[in-house]
C-alpha cells in the first residue's frame, strides 16, 4: 500500500526513512504514494509539477507515467545525490504536465556501490498558490459524552490545532448534525468544509492532502470524496466511490479491487457517466462553502441514510472528484457509540396471539422453543405479574434459521421509505454459534452479508456490521442463521439496528375504540401498560381508549387516556381519538382494535419506520390472520374497487417461499386504491385533509384511506388476529357494508365509474344473498340502498344508527344464531350431486332454483360449516341451507321461497331505476356535503366535544391484573 521494494538486496524500514542498500531499489506505484495527475488537472489549477526528496546517499530517480492503456513511459531518469538537511528539488512540469494525463509514481535505486543510501522523505509540489483566504471547516458529529472514549477526534483536534488557525473542527458545541455545523461554519467565514461521519476514520497525511486540494479546486463547486477500505483487509476496496444508476440502484465503484492495481490507480469517478451520477457522501466529503447558502437546504432535504453508514446527497449537486491517495476507513464501535435505534426485534410465540413456530423460526435438526415463567416486581418488592421468558435452544451442530413472517427483515421496505444510517444485526443468547446472514434478492442470486463465530453470554450482544447490504441490492429480505458450536446453545433474542435516534417532533398517539368490550379492552390495557414501561419508543406514545360504552374500568396509566364518548360507532370514536390527537400535538395516529391482538412488538416496527420515513404521507396497514388458520394470511393490505379485494389471501406464513413472495410482491408494487383496515392502521395527521364520514361502522376505514392519499406500507409481523369475519357476517352487517360500497363511489372522484355500476353493487349483493335464500339479508340491503338514496344527510341524521338498527333488528327472524339441537341436520343429496362440474355450471343460471318449478321439493339438503359460508360452491343444487358457526354449536337455516324471491325482485327493479335515473343529481349532493361532513368541525358539535380537549376522564382501576 505504501512501497514496493525491488532486487534482491536487503531493504530496512523506520518510522520516517527507508534504508536502501548498495544496488536494491524502491518503487512507489502504490495506493497511498502515486499521483493521480488525470484527476488534479481535472479538479485543480496547476502550473506547475515538481519532485522534491530528502535523504542521503547516491540516488537514480525515475519518474514513470502510466497512461490509459497500460502504457509506462519514463518521463525523467537521472542521478542525484542527496544531502541531510537539504531537499533535493526536480521540476516535472515539461514531463508531466500534459493531455495525456494517468497517473505518474517516482522509482529509487541506490547507484553507490560503497554505502548505503537513506530516503527521508519525498513530495510532489506544484507552484500553484492557494488562496490566502482559505479556511476550513472540519465538521464530524458526535455526541458530547463520547469525546472522553474517541481517541480519533483528539488526533483529529490536534492536527487542526497545527494548522495556524486555518482549521477548525465543529463538534457537539456547534450542533449534531452536519447541516448545523455547517450553518455555523458560514456564519464564522470559513471557505471550505470537510464532512466527516462519527465513524470515519482518516490519517493525518489524508487531511492535508484533502486540505491542499480544496485549496487549489478550479471552481467552487468541486468537491473531493474518498475511496473506503475494508476494515479487516486494508488492501481491498469497499469502493471508489458510488454511482447511481437509472433504477435509482446505487454501484460501487471497483468494489472489491486492489487498490495497488493499474485498473484500480487509473480509475476515477467523473460527474457522471454512462452508468449514471456519482453520489456524494458525507463520511468524507470536501466541499467549498462559497454558494453553499443556496444549496444548503436542498442538500440535508434531499439527504438519504444509505449503506456503509453514510449520508447520500442528491446526485449534480456538486462536481465530484475522487483522487487516488484519498483513502478511509470505519470503525463500527465509533458509531456504537453515538447510539444505535432498533428497527425491529425478535418475536416469540405468544399464547393467545400466535403459536404457529414455523412462524418464528425454521429449524434444521434439534432445535425447539421453550419458555420458563419468571415472576416481574414492581418497586416495592410486591410481586406484580409473571413472565414468560423464551429461547430457542440449538443442539451442537444443528441450526435455527430466522427466515419467517415474524422475524426476517424486509428490508426493501425499510431502505426504500425510511433514512437508514447502516445495519447491524445483534444477537443475544449463551454459547458458542456460527450466525450466517443472508439476502434474499428478488430475481437473481442471493448474497451471503455475514458469517460470523461468536461466543454468547449473558448481558453480551454479538454486533454484526451488515451496512454493506446495498453494495448488493436495496430490495429484498434478509434473515439470519445460527448454527451450534457446542452444548448448552440458546438464542434468547435478536435484533436489526441502525444508527441515529428517533426524531422527537414524530410522535405517535394509539387510538382504541370500544363499545360494551370490557373484558377484552381492559386486558388490552393492561399488556399496554406493561409494554409501555419498558419501550424502547415508549416516551413518543400515548394510548387514547374511546369508550363508547362508558363502561370499561381501565388500568391507572399516565401513559393510557379513558374517553367517555357518545356512541356514533367505529367513525366516532376513531374520529373522537384523532381530534384528540391533533389537539395533543401527535404527529401520527394508530387505529387499532380494542382487544390488541397483536404482538406488540408490531408497535416498536410501525414508529421505527414511521420516524425514520422520508416520505411524509407513510402508513402502515397492519395485516390480518383469522384465529382459524393463524398460518394463513387473510389480508395483507386490500384494494377497494367496487367491493374490498384483499391482498395475498391464502399466503401460507409457515413457509420461507410463501414469506418472499409477499414481500417481494408488496415492496414491488403498491396498488391504486389501497386501504388500510382500522384494526391496525398507522397514519400521519398532517396528511388527513378529510376525517371519517358517519358511516357508523363498516367502510369508514375503507373511505378514509381513499380520499387522504396516504401511502400505504404494509411490515412483516405488523399483525391483527381477529376472528373470522364471515362469522360476524349478519343481516346488519350486509346493510352496513352495501351502505358505505355505494357512498365511497357516489362521494370520491377516483371512485367514480357511472350509475349502472354503482346500482350493479348492489345487485351483486342482492344475487349473492338470493342463492342463499337469506331474504332477510335481502330486506336488508334494499333497507340500505333505500338510505343510500336518500342522499347524505340520512346519515348525518342517523349518526349513531340507532334507526336502521332496530328496524334490522325486528326483521331478522330465521337469520339468527340459534342452538344447533333445534335443527334437524341430516342433508340430503340429490342425483345432480354426483356431477358437481354440471351442478356449477347449471345452477347459477338457475338462480339456484328460483326459476325451476317445485325445486323446494326435490332440490337437495346441505349442512354448511363456517368455513364454506362465504363461498358458493356449497350452496349450488339445494333448496334448504342449514349454516354453522366455527364452534359448530349455533346454526341457522334459510330455504327457497318463490314468493319472498318475486317480492324482493321487483323492489330491486325500482331502486334500480331510481339510481340510474338519477345518478347524476345524487352523486352532486353527495359531493356538496361531504366535504361538509368530514371536517373537525361537523365531529366536535357531533360528538358534543367540549372546547377543550383533552376531554377524559381519569381512569378508574382496573380490578386484579391478568398475569
Amino acid at each position: 500500500m505504501f512501497y514496493r521494494p525491488t532486487g534482491l538486496a536487503r531493504l530496512s524500514g523506520a518510522a520516517d526513512k527507508i534504508r536502501l542498500e548498495p544496488g536494491s531499489g524502491v518503487r512507489f506505484d502504490t495506493a497511498f504514494n502515486i499521483l493521480g495527475l488525470g484527476a488534479l488537472q481535472s479538479a485543480c489549477r496547476l502550473d506547475r509539477l515538481a519532485l522534491g526528496l530528502t535523504g542521503s546517499g547516491q540516488l537514480e530517480v525515475s519518474v514513470c507515467h502510466l497512461v490509459s492503456g497500460g502504457a509506462v513511459e519514463t518521463l525523467v531518469r537521472g542521478a542525484v545525490t542527496l544531502l541531510d538537511g537539504v531537499e533535493t528539488i526536480l521540476d516535472l512540469s515539461q514531463a508531466a504536465l500534459t493531455p495525456s494525463a494517468g497517473t505518474i509514481w517516482v522509482e529509487l535505486r541506490a547507484i553507490d556501490p560503497q554505502d548505503t543510501a537513506t530516503l527521508n522523505g519525498g513530495r510532489f509540489l506544484t507552484a500553484t498558490q492557494p488562496d490566502p483566504a482559505f479556511r476550513l471547516a472540519v465538521c464530524r458529529p458526535v455526541h458530547a459524552e463520547d469525546d472522553a472514549r474517541d481517541p480519533f477526534l483528539a488526533r483529529l483536534q490536534d492536527w487542526a490545532a497545527q494548522k495556524s488557525g486555518q482549521v477548525a473542527v465543529f463538534g457537539p458545541a456547534q450542533g449534531p448534525a452536519h447541516a448545523a455545523q455547517l450553518a455555523e461554519a458560514r456564519l464564522q467565514n470559513y471557505t471550505h468544509a470537510l464532512l466527516l461521519n462519527a465513524d470515519t476514520i482518516v490519517d493525518c497525511e489524508t487531511l492535508d492532502r484533502a486540505m491542499v486540494l480544496m485549496s487549489l479546486a478550479k471552481s467552487p463547486k468541486v468537491a473531493f470524496g474518498a475511496a473506503l477500505v475494508d476494515r479487516a483487509e486494508r488492501a481491498l476496496l469497499v469502493d471508489n466511490g458510488l454511482i447511481r444508476s437509472l433504477d435509482g440502484t446505487l454501484s460501487p465503484v471497483d468494489a472489491g479491487a486492489n487498490p495497488n492495481l493499474a485498473s484500480t490507480l487509473l480509475r476515477q469517478t467523473p460527474d457522471g457517466d454512462a452508468s449514471g451520477p456519482a453520489v456524494a457522501r458525507t463520511n468524507f466529503l470536501g466541499m467549498a462553502l462559497a454558494d453553499l447558502p443556496k444549496r444548503i437546504d436542498t442538500i440535508f432535504q434531499s439527504a438519504r441514510l444509505g449503506p456503509e453508514m453514510i449520508t447520500l446527497i442528491e446526485p449534480g449537486l456538486f462536481d465530484l472528484h475522487h483522487v487516488p491517495g484519498i483513502m478511509i476507513r470505519r470503525d463500527p464501535a465509533r458509531r456504537r457509540l453515538t447510539g444505535l435505534m432498533t428497527l425491529q426485534n425478535m418475536i416469540f410465540p405468544e399464547q393467545g396471539i400466535c403459536t404457529e413456530e414455523q412462524m418464528f423460526f425454521h429449524a434444521t435438526g434439534n432445535a425447539s422453543y421453550c419458555t420458563e415463567a419468571q415472576p416481574v416486581f414492581d418497586a416495592t418488592g410486591t410481586r406484580s405479574h409473571v413472565e414468560q421468558v423464551a429461547e430457542i435452544t440449538i443442539a451442537d451442530e444443528d441450526a435455527a434459521l430466522f427466515d419467517t413472517y415474524f422475524n426476517a427483515l424486509s428490508i426493501g421496505k425499510w431502505h426504500e421509505t425510511c433514512a437508514l444510517d447502516g445495519l447491524w444485526l445483534g444477537v443475544s443468547g449463551r454459547g458458542r454459534v456460527e450466525i450466517k446472514v443472508f439476502h434474499a434478492i428478488p430475481d437473481r442470486s442471493w448474497e451471503m452479508l455475514a458469517s460470523q463465530i461468536v461466543t454468547l453470554s449473558r448481558g453480551h450482544e454479538a454486533i454484526i456490521d451488515l451496512s454493506h447490504y446495498a453494495h448488493n441490492a436495496t430490495r429484498g429480505v434478509i434473515y439470519f442463521e445460527a448454527k451450534a458450536l457446542g452444548d448448552g446453545v440458546a438464542i434468547t433474542g435478536s435484533r436489526y439496528m441502525t444508527a441515529g435516534a428517533p426524531d422527537p417532533d414524530r410522535k405517535l398517539a394509539l387510538s382504541i375504540t370500544t363499545f360494551k368490550r370490557e373484558e377484552q379492552v381492559e386486558n388490552t390495557a393492561r399488556r399496554l401498560s406493561r409494554y409501555l414501561e419498558t419501550a424502547e419508543f415508549s416516551e413518543f406514545m400515548h394510548c387514547y381508549i374511546v369508550d363508547n360504552g362508558n363502561s370499561a374500568k381501565i388500568v391507572s396509566h399516565p401513559q393510557i387516556t379513558r374517553i367517555p364518548n357518545a356512541n356514533l360507532g367505529g367513525a366516532g370514536g376513531f374520529t373522537r381519538g384523532l381530534l384528540e390527537a391533533e389537539a395533543a400535538g401527535y404527529s401520527h395516529v394508530l387505529f387499532m382494535d380494542d382487544d390488541a391482538s397483536i404482538p406488540m412488538e408490531a408497535l416498536h416496527r410501525t414508529y421505527a419506520f414511521l420516524t425514520l420515513s422520508k416520505d411524509p404521507k407513510a402508513a402502515i396497514a397492519g395485516a390480518m390472520i383469522n384465529n382459524t388458520d393463524k398460518w394463513r394470511m387473510w389480508e395483507n393490505g386490500a384494494v377497494f374497487d367496487r367491493k374490498c379485494k384483499p391482498l395475498f389471501t391464502g399466503t401460507d406464513l409457515r413457509t420461507r417461499d410463501g414469506l418472499l413472495r409477499m414481500e417481494f410482491s408488496s415492496a414491488a408494487t403498491r396498488p391504486a386504491k389501497m386501504y388500510g383496515g382500522w384494526w391496525y392502521f398507522a397514519f400521519p395527521v398532517a396528511q388527513v385533509k378529510r376525517h371519517p364520514f358517519p358511516f357508523f361502522v363498516r367502510g369508514d376505514d375503507v373511505n378514509f384511506s381513499l380520499v387522504n392519499e396516504f401511502n400505504i406500507n404494509t411490515l412483516n409481523g405488523v399483525v391483527s388476529f381477529a376472528d373470522d369475519f364471515i362469522d360476524k357476517e349478519s343481516p346488519l352487517t350486509w346493510y352496513l357494508d352495501l351502505r358505505s360500497h355505494m357512498v365511497h363511489h357516489l362521494t370520491l372522484d377516483k371512485m367514480e365509474v357511472g350509475g349502472r355500476r354503482v346500482a350493479g353493487i348492489a345487485v351483486k349483493f342482492f344475487l349473492r344473498n338470493l342463492v342463499k335464500f337469506q331474504y332477510e339479508t335481502i330486506e336488508a340491503i334494499l333497507m340500505a340502498w333505500e338510505h343510500v338514496l336518500q342522499g347524505p344527510d340520512f346519515f348525518v341524521d342517523n349518526a349513531d344508527a340507532s334507526g336502521p338498527r332496530a328496524a334490522i333488528k325486528a326483521l331478522v327472524k330465521t337469520e339468527s344464531w340459534k342452538p344447533v339441537a333445534d335443527f334437524d341436520m341430516v342433508g340430503r343429496k340429490r342425483w345432480f350431486d354426483r356431477w358437481p362440474s354440471l351442478r356449477r355450471r347449471f345452477f347459477p343460471f338457475a338462480l339456484n332454483g328460483h326459476v325451476l318449478p317445485f325445486f323446494g321439493l326435490w332440490g337437495s339438503r346441505v349442512v354448511i360449516p363456517s368455513g364454506q359460508r362465504g363461498h358458493l360452491d356449497a350452496v349450488w343444487g339445494a333448496s334448504r341451507l342449514i349454516f354453522l358457526n366455527s364452534t359448530r354449536d349455533k346454526a341457522y337455516a334459510t330455504q327457497i321461497s318463490y314468493t319472498k324471491a318475486l317480492s324482493l325482485t321487483l323492489r330491486l327493479i325500482g331502486l334500480w331505476l331510481r339510481t340510474v335515473l338519477g345518478y347524476g343529481k345524487l352523486r352532486a349532493l353527495y359531493h356538496k356535503r361531504y366535504p361538509e361532513i368530514t371536517t373537525p368541525g361537523y365531529w366536535h358539535k357531533a360528538l358534543a366535544m367540549p372546547d377543550t380537549a383533552v376531554a377524559s376522564e381519569p381512569a378508574p382501576v382496573a380490578p386484579a391484573a391478568i398475569p
